[in-house]
């Protein structure tokens, strides 16, 4: 996948804006920005052509939806992902109590706390995954959640400072690769491990996997990990739904335990991959790859 082609993720706003927003949210309930919106998505639609022509190739050539509807999709598309990304300024101001977050298949949230064994926990750019580690709220394992590294110090420092009260440890990706060695000890304590598995960040180790009906490149790296450490893989996905509520889906990931790491690596990437596609099917305005996700060539 060439640069032109890629994504990073890095929150928009500058310095001042994502300080100010983090100000306002200490006093202001969200959704009294969220009307603010509609006025901000024109402009992206005008000035952000590459994301704006992704997320429309999405709902027009892979779920087949009309010019027409596709193009309202898009649009509200970007107005869901707007209110998520506000939604992650409250919780970085310490306003996680004005959310509410329904937990599915808990009885398996408190057998994986319960258990001796680490797990990794696989997510996605579907919803808001910063919620994640306020659904696996509990106080038996430590959680370590893999984040780009490239924030502003001041968003990074106020999100570890939401996340501590639920017992969530950040681990920026660094370009020497220490982070690898931070998690796979924290495998090896049993704690818990959060990792996002739908994009590959430069990376050149990828499998091409058949998504949604066309084939696509999903890292190879963290279903290496959980398959060399020997832990159960799970896939979350918090999806936002009406007003401050938001409901996590949880995937237990089936692996190849009887062949090799690669093998078994393998079979939790595909069983990831059907996970992400079940959820898409019923929430598709809630893709947030901004880019050419898709390998148009084949």
């Amino acid at each position: 996948m060439s640069d032109d082609n890629r994504w990073e993720g890095k929150t928009g706003g500058g310095d001042f804006g994502q300080r100010f927003l983090l100000f306002i949210f200490k006093y202001v309930k969200v959704t009294v920005i969220y009307p603010v919106l509609v006025l901000v998505i024109p402009f992206y639609f005008l000035f952000g052509r590459k994301g704006r022509n992704a997320i429309y190739f999405y709902f027009h050539s892979i779920l087949g939806y009309s010019p027409v509807k596709a193009f309202f999709a898009t649009f509200k598309n970007h107005y869901i992902f707007g209110k998520t990304v506000l939604d992650k300024f409250a919780l970085a101001a310490g306003r996680e109590d004005q959310f509410k977050i329904d937990v599915d298949l808990l009885d398996l949230f408190n057998e994986m706390s319960e258990a001796p064994e680490g797990c990794v926990v696989a997510g996605s750019h579907v919803g808001n995954f910063e919620l994640c580690g306020h659904a696996m709220k509990q106080d038996k394992k430590a959680i370590s959640s893999i984040v780009y590294g490239g924030e502003s110090i001041e968003l990074q420092r106020r999100r570890q400072k939401s996340l501590d009260n639920f017992n969530v440890h950040l681990v920026p990706i660094k370009e020497d690769m220490s982070h690898i060695f931070a998690v796979k000890s924290a495998l090896e304590r049993g704690e818990f491990v959060t990792v996002v598995c739908d994009r590959i960040s430069g990376s050149n180790k990828f499998l091409n996997m058949n998504f949604m009906g066309r084939p696509a490149k999903f890292p190879l790296g963290p279903f290496v990990l959980a398959a060399s450490s020997n832990v159960k893989m799970v896939s979350i996905f918090v999806i936002k739904q009406k007003g401050l509520n938001y409901k996590s889906f949880v995937f237990p990931l089936e692996g190849d335990k009887d062949g090799t790491v690669l093998d078994n690596a393998k079979a939790l990437a595909g069983s990831y991959v059907r996970s992400l596609e079940t959820i898409l099917w019923h929430f598709p305005h809630q893709w947030f790859n901004y880019y050419q996700f898709w390998d148009i060539a084949n």
